[in-house]
């Protein structure tokens, strides 16, 4: 079983240095200058808020440069974790379909916000996707976005797992 080259998508507040670019050993896209990116760190609020959109925007984004064979999977994996020796990348190769932990939705409480509740959430620590999703990724994440930022307008939130959920068909999980 081959790897290709990972792709590190970095969409901080503050550009990684030549250092930490080097350390990392794969491709780095910076979205740290994209306009949305700078947008949502420069409104100094909870980094709650912040989350969502910029990852959802930067897999939009990522989606559109990459063109996998059929069989190949696209792993998302965030940038705090690291597999375990529990991982089985078995579990992973589903052939047409994306592969989430489902768990129950988690509500939020507190300030004067709508939390937009559902009764499932897909955890985004890690998941996969079959290289033939690839126009149907596009176009979820793409929705994903824009679901987590219209709710921002109606004085409502939801986090990315959340907005997962409610956006992917669930028999393509």
């Amino acid at each position: 079983q081959t790897c290709a080259l990972p792709i590190f998508l970095e969409g901080g507040k503050d550009p990684l240095t030549i250092y930490q670019r080097r350390q990392l050993g794969g491709y780095v896209i910076d979205f740290t200058n994209h306009p949305t990116i700078k947008l949502a760190h420069d409104q100094n609020i909870n980094s709650l808020y912040v989350k969502g959109p910029c990852e959802s925007l930067m897999m939009a984004e990522t989606l559109k440069l990459i063109d996998p064979e059929s069989n190949d999977r696209i792993f998302k994996i965030s940038g705090r974790h690291k597999l375990s020796d529990r991982f089985d990348i078995e579990k992973h190769n589903v052939k047409g379909k994306y592969v989430f932990l489902k768990q129950p939705g988690v509500k939020y409480y507190g300030g004067t916000i709508n939390y937009i509740d559902t009764p499932f959430q897909y955890k985004t620590r890690l998941y996969s996707i079959c290289g033939s999703l690839i126009e149907q990724a596009r176009e979820d994440f793409n929705n994903i976005f824009g679901g987590i930022i219209s709710s921002y307008g109606n004085n409502s939130f939801i986090d990315i797992e959340h907005a997962t959920f409610r956006t992917i068909n669930p028999e393509l999980v």
